[in-house]
C-alpha cells in the first residue's frame, strides 16, 4: 500500500492525509485496535483510505 511507482506521483502525500486525519478520531483508532490480524488492518485501510 505504501510502496508506488512514478506514475502514481504524489499520491503517497494524499494516503498519509487522508491516514492522519482519520487517526484523530478514537473511534478509527479502535476499530484498528480491535482488528484480528494484520489483513483484517490492511482490509480496513483499503477500505477507509479508498485504495
Amino acid at each position: 500500500m505504501l510502496t508506488l511507482n512514478k506514475d502514481q506521483g504524489d499520491q503517497h502525500m494524499r494516503i498519509f492525509s487522508s491516514l492522519a486525519r482519520k487517526l484523530i478520531h478514537a473511534d478509527f483508532r479502535e476499530r484498528l485496535r480491535q482488528a484480528e490480524d494484520e489483513a483484517a488492518v490492511i482490509t480496513m485501510l483499503r477500505e477507509e483510505l479508498a485504495l
